[in-house]
């Protein structure tokens, strides 16, 4: 086994360790009430998506918009949207109180996305129409593409951004799904952040997340880990360009984003040891 595929494998791994959404809350310098949110779940997100596709087999023979899109086409996703409500651990929007901070007062998260892959078949077989095309996305390696940018934005009097300041990246890493639904798995990363990411984020036990990641454990680059789970609508036929070579389709999408610290070094390297001997398993298994 490759040490890039093993490391890819860590990685994977690493983040699958984290599946439930540790509880996080915001110290926000604008706030309506106290400038700290309640303890949050999940982020409700709402966005504008925009997928590009290109036939890259050329196998498009410019009867059919439905048959543009086959496996092993590249796609290129790019969208805006904005984290539209913190939720609790039943998965209800919480909302501003006397005790304290909501989303959307003075200040609200938004982002935006440019993201590649590539069109694989999806087979959930056994369930209601299981059986059609997604996508892929992301190397398993963090090196700083396929980012999900997080800004905080200041609201005038009628709710429009005033202005941003970026304080997180997420990089997508994998991805997975069923056919209208896709969960992206991503790390936290603060590189080129604003100052305000600096004392912005922090899991319920009071550990920053921007020290966290500076602190470089357990793993440089997945520290934290996020997951996204958002709709997708497989009936939405894309618009072929003049040319039969690329398409695209837009709608709007919803979904959650939930994050986690990534196990401690010692699990990890109980981890990797135990991919590892794997791989070496399989290499003698093969010279037997």
């Amino acid at each position: 086994m490759k040490l890039t595929q093993l490391s890819a494998l860590v990685a994977a791994a690493a983040l699958s360790l984290s599946a439930n959404a540790e509880p996080f809350y915001m110290i926000v310098p604008d706030g309506a009430v106290d400038n700290q949110t309640a303890n949050t779940y999940q982020l409700g997100i709402d966005s504008r998506a925009t997928s590009n596709y290109v036939d890259s087999d050329n196998s498009y023979d410019g009867t059919n918009a439905s048959t543009f899109v086959t496996v092993n086409d590249a796609v290129n996703d790019v969208g805006v949207g904005t984290v539209s409500s913190l939720l609790g651990s039943n998965g209800i929007a919480m909302t501003a109180n006397n005790l304290d901070e909501g989303m959307g007062d003075n200040w609200q998260l938004s982002f935006n996305y440019n993201i590649n892959g590539v069109v694989v078949a999806v087979d959930n077989s056994g369930l209601p129409a299981s059986q059609g095309i997604g996508a892929f996305y992301g190397d398993g390696v963090v090196d700083g593409d396929n980012l999900i940018k997080i800004y905080y934005d200041v609201l005038d009097i009628n709710g429009n951004a005033i202005s941003s300041r970026l304080v997180m990246n997420l990089e997508v890493l994998s991805s997975s799904g069923t056919i209208g639904n896709a969960v992206f798995n991503t790390a936290v990363d603060f590189t080129g952040v604003d100052v305000l990411a600096q004392s912005l984020f922090f899991f319920a036990d009071g550990t920053n997340w921007f020290d966290l990641w500076t602190d470089g454990q357990p793993l440089p680059g997945i520290e934290i880990a996020a997951r996204i789970d958002t709709n997708v609508d497989p009936q939405l036929v894309p618009t072929v360009a003049a040319d039969g070579n690329t398409a695209s389709r837009t709608n709007t999408l919803n979904g959650s984003v939930e994050f986690n610290p990534v196990p401690e070094p010692g699990s990890l390297a109980l981890l990797g040891m135990g991919l590892l001997g794997l791989g070496l398993g399989r290499r003698y298994f093969k010279q037997a």
